[in-house]
């Protein structure tokens, strides 16, 4: 039933060799392309159970269309996660379709389980499928989901733009997984969140080391009259690679190294910004309320776009520079940067974009995050080119037992805070601190012999796996002890 190769994963057996950053980077390529070869496999079933969900939808409501959203329509999923549908179409009694398409799909061959959850905030439709153990939340028509719409079409393009943002999001979504905190229910941070975490800082990273090291002083609560460094020592020699092909750090394609491994003694330049997609995304109204607006305080908000024009301004490219300086060159403005611009790859064949070592960014990410960023007095934002700014002035007195709480702009929607429900979020903070150091001190033992294994199980996603082999082929196989014990993992 399982295509999936039984070669030990790097990220278990400790046999790579080079710097921690190095040897990090290829461990979550691996863990990232394994994950994907999971759900590869298990699309197959997942994509079944869909078209059977749209058939019972359209026998009841003809003009009705069934819509998935959320990490699974995005790519950013895993195996052990649910399904999110929507359905469009049909009247705003929600409440009494419900009931109605459970009553029809209760009846139905294929369909193992379904739970109908009406108490919750948006009511919805729990389903498992007798050929696949994968839940799926079918939800209809609301504000909400409109919203989970468009955040998958912005989520979709940043994947394209971003090609670290899929493995990075795995590693982290894993992380939070294993430690009970990927649920803003329970007070954990959601899939969104750790995405728009992970976009803000790929953004801020592109803005150049004087916008890197200002932006280190703002988030800590101070002003950036000095510039510090996050360890910048560390950070990779970038690639070149031609715009024309964006590199896909997951593609086995090609027998060479799907990343640049680092080379030490580096900084980050300067970089082309990802545009904004605020203006194509956000929805239609007379008069938006920005977040930013809202909270930010006496002290301006630093923008990584305007940063990364001045470094730019202060040497502006000659003609005879080099290809190997073709990288620090920055746009003026993130508004006005534009990749699918193909006169422009016509004019400058040898014209650049940087591929990050994903070790690196993965220990920065959580030292900006576990170490740097004071959540009490910053927030975050993607849109323009990303940002952050300050939230409103507490006293010490106010501030007096006061949990941390994460504030990131809604890019569809500026006036929401898309953490608001993280109540136990300095939970998150710890867990970024604690993965931060075990990484800086990395040593290996029995138990954590790769730096991978540090903040991931080495099990992986099999206790799920096999869960779903056996929902495939309709019957239990013998599994081992170990085997067993990885459901504990999933």
């Amino acid at each position: 039933m399982s295509t999936l190769p039984v070669k030990t994963p790097s990220w278990h057996c400790g046999t790579l060799s080079g710097s921690l950053d190095d040897r990090l980077h290829q461990e979550i390529v691996d863990y990232a392309r394994y994950t994907r070869a999971i759900v590869s496999e298990m699309a197959v079933h997942i994509e079944k159970t869909i078209d059977l969900v749209r058939a019972s939808v359209r026998k009841l409501w003809p003009d009705a269309t069934v819509e998935t959203y959320g990490s699974y329509s995005t790519g950013i999923w895993l195996p052990s996660s649910d399904i999110d549908l929507v359905i469009l179409g049909t009247s705003d009694d929600a409440s009494s379709h419900l009931k109605c398409l459970a009553a029809s799909l209760k009846h139905e061959k294929w369909v193992e389980s379904i739970l109908l959850v009406e108490s919750a905030k948006v009511p919805l439709l729990k389903l498992v499928s007798t050929d696949s153990s994968v839940p799926i939340d079918i939800t209809f028509e609301t504000a909400n989901t409109h919203s989970g719409l468009l955040a998958r079409d912005l989520i979709k393009c940043l994947v394209d733009e971003l090609p670290e943002l899929y493995p990075l999001a795995i590693v982290f979504k894993q992380l939070l997984r294993e430690r009970g905190l990927n649920d803003a229910y329970t007070g954990g941070l959601s899939s969104y969140s750790i995405v728009l975490m992970i976009v803000h800082f790929a953004q801020l990273w592109r803005a150049g080391s004087n916008a890197f090291n200002a932006a280190l002083v703002y988030a800590s609560g101070s002003l950036p009259t000095e510039a510090i460094s996050i360890d910048m020592s560390r950070e990779p020699k970038l690639k070149q690679e031609s715009p024309k092909k964006k590199p896909n750090p997951l593609s086995d394609k090609s027998a060479q190294p799907p990343l640049l491994k680092p080379v030490a003694g580096t900084s980050p330049p300067a970089a082309p910004l990802p545009k904004s997609y605020a203006a194509v995304l956000e929805p239609t109204k007379n008069s938006v309320m920005s977040y930013a607006a809202a909270a930010v305080g006496p002290v301006p908000p630093i923008t990584y776009a305007t940063m990364a024009a001045k470094e730019a301004s202060l040497s502006l490219p000659s003609h005879h520079k080099t290809a190997d300086d073709h990288h620090d060159i920055v746009s003026e403005s993130s508004s006005q940067a534009d990749t699918e611009d193909t006169s422009a790859d016509e004019a400058c064949d040898d014209e650049t974009v940087r591929v990050v070592c994903l070790g690196a960014h993965a220990r920065q990410l959580l030292e900006f995050f576990g170490c740097v960023f004071d959540y009490r007095k910053s927030g975050l934002s993607i849109r323009n080119g990303g940002f952050i700014y300050r939230l409103r002035d507490m006293t010490d007195s106010t501030m007096h037992g006061l949990h941390l709480r994460l504030v990131v702009e809604d890019p569809i929607h500026p006036d929401r805070n898309v953490s608001a429900a993280s109540f136990a979020f300095q939970k998150v903070v710890a867990l970024f601190e604690d993965a931060y150091f075990a990484l800086e001190y990395f040593r290996p033992t029995r138990f954590t012999p790769t730096p991978l294994s540090v903040l991931l199980s080495c099990s992986g996603h099999r206790g799920t796996h096999r869960r779903y082999v056996q929902a495939a082929v309709g019957g239990d196989t013998a599994t081992t002890g170990d085997e067993e014990d990885d459901d504990r993992d999933d």
